[in-house]
Parts: structure tokens; sequence; C-alpha cells
């Protein structure tokens, strides 16, 4: 561990877009990069700097998607239920 994050500082993940410009059917933070979603490669690299527990701001839709995918991480997960708001949230 190194100190580049403090022990007070919160890590908040946006992980509430649709995909929809992408032209996809998944989230998009669930869209693949050598073979895991690139979400789990940010998620890798948060454990390399702190022990503290990311905050995963999903929406009412994806939710139960994302927390599956994500089922091997230890998170915290925030729901939005209006998709707009997810910036609202911070």
């Amino acid at each position: 561990m190194n100190n580049f994050v403090s022990n007070s500082t919160d890590i908040l993940i946006l992980a509430a877009g649709k995909g929809t410009r992408m032209n996809i059917d998944i989230p998009k933070v669930l869209v693949k990069l050598k073979d895991k979603p690139m979400v789990a490669h940010l998620l890798d690299s948060i454990k390399t700097v702190t022990d503290r527990k990311p905050f995963v701001i999903v929406s009412a839709n994806n939710q139960e998607e994302i927390k599956e995918a994500l089922a091997d991480f230890d998170c915290k997960y925030v729901i939005v239920r209006h998709r707009s708001c997810s910036k609202d949230v911070i």
C-alpha cells in the first residue's frame, strides 16, 4: 500500500450509465477489456492504493447486473433512482 490516497479519502465510481451511445445492451462499465469488465481493472488499481471500500454508484435499472459482475470485489453501492441524477449523488 502506498500513501497516494489518504485514509479519509472516499473513492466514487460512477457506474449508472446505460451505454446507449455505445450501441450495447449491457452497462458500459461492464464492457470487457482483456477478458474482464473495465470497471474491474479500475477496482484492481484501487486495491493497490487503499484498503477503503469504493462506492459504486449504480442505477436502479443496472444494479443487479453490476453487483453480480463485481461479486469478487468488496464495494459499497449507492443506487440512484433517476438516471440523470448520478452526478447529484456527489
